[in-house]
C-alpha cells in the first residue's frame, strides 16, 4: 500500500538523489547553518531577556 505524499515527485525525486554533494555546495551550506544557529540563539536569548523583565500577571 503506498502512501501519497504532498509533495511533487520531481521534488521528491531531486531529494532523495543519491548523487555526491558538491563540496562548494557543502561549504555553503554548513555557512548558512552557522548563521541560522547563531540567528536562532540571539532571538532566544532577547526572549529570555524580555521575559525576566516581564511582570507577572498574577502579582500585578
Amino acid at each position: 500500500m503506498a502512501l501519497p505524499l504532498p509533495i511533487d515527485g520531481p521534488v521528491l525525486q531531486q531529494a532523495l538523489s543519491r548523487e555526491r554533494p558538491d563540496p562548494q555546495k557543502a561549504r555553503w551550506l554548513s555557512r548558512v547553518q552557522r548563521i541560522t544557529e547563531r540567528t536562532r540563539e540571539s532571538i532566544q536569548g532577547m526572549l529570555q531577556a524580555l521575559l525576566k523583565e516581564r511582570r507577572s500577571v498574577f502579582a500585578g
